[in-house]
């Protein structure tokens, strides 16, 4: 029996609902499909559902298993082309569950990763991977440092903002704008500071 593929490059992503189970019984294959040559992806557009295990699977990861973060954002990893490294970062910040840095700290919140992903997508081709940690209030945040003189820091709100600081050697740069505008801002700047490592 063939297992069901489906694209779901052009698929919208579902609403984000972290009261929603998990599904179990299920494995998730990835196909790794990278958009970028030369770059390992965890995978971008084709995944494969099937009740049983295949041998052939590159990956495979258990639905009941996934943090709630992961499992909200599922489609937007695959779309994403995040690399195995950013994956591996993202899934190690979101099994530190509530109270992981004291009674207020937060688990991380399915919007803030949503709206790193979204970000991420669109500016992958021209970026480096980034230190990825995680805030008290469970935002993400995203980090490029080359030296002590340059560096950008993003956090990713769950309210679709974004808070960040560029230090170029010769300027400072901070605000709070939404995505798409710290998108266009970074990719009209001559030095570009998202490949720096």
């Amino acid at each position: 029996m063939m297992p069901n593929r489906t694209d779901v490059s052009s698929a919208p992503l579902p609403e984000v609902d972290e009261k929603l189970p998990v599904t179990s019984g299920h494995l998730w294959n990835l196909g790794v499909i990278p958009k970028h040559p030369g770059r390992t992806a965890v995978g971008t557009a084709i995944f494969e559902a099937q009740s049983e295990p295949s041998v052939d699977s590159s990956v495979k990861v258990r639905t009941e298993a996934l943090p709630a973060a992961i499992h909200a954002n599922w489609y937007a990893i695959l779309v994403a082309d995040v690399s195995v490294e950013i994956y591996n970062q993202v899934v190690r910040i979101a099994r530190l569950e509530a109270g992981w840095a004291g009674p207020y700290s937060q688990a991380l919140n399915s919007q803030s990763l949503r709206h790193f992903l979204r970000f991420w997508e669109n500016v992958s081709e021209i970026a480096v991977d980034p230190e990825l940690v995680m805030t008290t209030r469970g935002h993400l945040h995203a980090e490029w440092h080359k030296n002590r003189k340059r560096h950008l820091d993003i956090e990713f709100c769950d309210d679709g903002k974004v808070f960040y600081g560029l230090f170029d050697g010769t300027s400072i740069h901070e605000g709070i704008d939404r995505v798409g505008e710290v998108v266009a801002f970074l990719r009209g700047r001559r030095n570009n500071p998202l490949d720096w490592c």
